[in-house]
């Protein structure tokens, strides 16, 4: 059961935007977090940052789901999916673009815990660097949280990364 869900207009500045712990994020210029395999399998992990790689350096539409447990998951419906841990101990999960000021940042209360994050990529092909002004690039994401213990991160469908 979906017991959050926020449909968001973010800016991905350098092809990317961020899902973080507000309180506790990783620091994004370690050279792990977008290294050439990050790059390849289209989001960067580091604890307390996960960066998701889009095709579109402009606003692309991001669907934010808090769920009570595991989502249903048909790969058929997405170009990429890939799932990795967010930790949330003081309650709290935040989403914006790579080079957001905190006016721009979407911050939610969440019940405290580890969260499994789960990215659906869409739409890749209809992907634009040159929307008009209030439009959003063709490709979007679906972006879901549940309550589970650590796992490993992993890429559930793989569709490469251009120029990887």
């Amino acid at each position: 059961m979906i017991l959050q869900a926020h449909h968001l207009r973010i800016y991905a500045d350098y092809y990317q935007f961020y899902l973080f712990n507000p309180n506790l994020p990783g620091n994004t210029a370690d050279p792990g977090f977008w290294n050439k395999e990050a790059f390849a399998r289209r989001f960067g992990y580091i604890p307390g940052t996960i960066g998701i790689g889009t095709a579109s350096y402009d606003f692309v539409k991001a669907i934010l789901e808090v769920h009570d447990g595991v989502p249903d998951l048909s790969l058929n419906d997405w170009d990429h999916v890939i799932e990795c841990d967010l930790d949330a101990p003081d309650g709290r999960i935040g989403i914006a673009g790579c080079l957001a000021i905190p006016a721009d940042e979407h911050i939610f209360d969440v019940t405290p815990g580890n969260y499994r994050v789960r990215c659906c990529y869409a739409d890749l092909d209809k992907s634009s660097d040159d929307m008009a002004e209030g439009e959003e690039a063709g490709d979007w994401y679906l972006v879901q949280c549940w309550l589970q213990k650590d796992s490993p991160p992993v890429v559930r469908k793989w569709r490469p990364q251009e120029g990887a």
